[in-house]
């Protein structure tokens, strides 16, 4: 989730490309170090051309000279981004202005970007909206027309399979989402079995707020999820936080819990 509105909206975000360096053989040291070679930023003020108002629960008090409601909706800010092979990124929104109760109004959608590290510039090329058409939602979702929003769940980490769809991890259930390359959800949420955040109703909360899937990573193989809490689970083993393994296999999805030693109790929510 989008910390703050002074964050979400008048920052700028950029993109860099990381190219790994080159070690030398007596230098072993660097093997693997990443070196910045390109900057480009997007402003904050951008938003999705031709798109529907957004941000009518924010007021209309200026923030770093940004004043609500928005005539579109805000392109800004990113949770997770994704390479493509002509240079392009796709880029996942975060979930809207800070909290359920301003975000109602907010699209959550996967944005396409073009960044061009000679001129620095950003453009946005394109982009799908979240939805659920088909009902897999378990809760009574914002809008009757089944578009996701920042009062749905919270996205914060993607990836792409080979079939081009998505895996998203939410913070809200937590709950990973599996979209089509369209954006839609073509079957329920998978919850992690006994964890609850504080916005969840299935259950007594035992994960902080905002302390959802924060990560995700995807193995070279293309078969197994890793999922990443940002906190720890209260009850748990202390000083650890969880991994939800996903297998993905024909017809099921297998899940596993994996433990990641953190350190002392609480560390890792520090």
């Amino acid at each position: 989730m989008r910390r703050s509105l002074l964050v979400g909206l008048s920052a700028l975000v950029s993109v860099g490309v990381a190219v790994p360096g080159v070690a030398s053989p007596d230098d072993r040291r660097d093997r693997g170090r990443a070196t910045l070679t390109g900057l480009a930023a997007l402003p904050a003020s951008t938003f999705v051309p031709g798109s529907e108002p957004s941000g009518a629960a924010l007021g209309t008090a200026p923030v770093n000279g940004v004043v609500a409601p928005f005539a579109d909706q805000p392109v800004q800010g990113f949770s997770g981004v994704l390479r493509n092979a002509d240079g392009t990124y796709d880029v996942l929104s975060d979930n809207g202005f800070g909290t359920k109760a301003n975000s109602a109004d907010f699209a959550l959608r996967v944005q396409r970007v073009a960044p061009d590290f000679g001129s620095g510039v950003v453009d946005v090329v394109g982009g799908i909206t979240l939805t659920d058409p088909h009902g897999h939602v378990p809760f009574p979702l914002t809008r009757p027309d089944r578009v996701l929003t920042g009062a749905d769940p919270d996205v914060e980490s993607i990836v792409r399979v080979a079939d081009g769809s998505y895996w998203i991890g939410d913070e809200f259930g937590p709950y990973l989402l599996h979209f089509d390359r369209a954006g839609r959800l073509p079957a329920p949420p998978v919850p992690l079995p006994g964890v609850f955040a504080p916005e969840n109703p299935a259950g007594a909360s035992n994960l902080g707020g905002s302390k959802g899937y924060e990560g995700l990573a995807l193995s070279a193989g293309g078969r197994v999820l890793d999922a990443l809490l940002e906190g720890t689970v209260a009850g748990g083993r202390g000083g650890h936080a969880a991994v939800e393994r996903v297998r993905r296999a024909v017809g099921a999805v297998h899940r596993e819990a994996v433990d990641l030693p953190v350190g002392p109790a609480g560390a890792r929510d520090r």
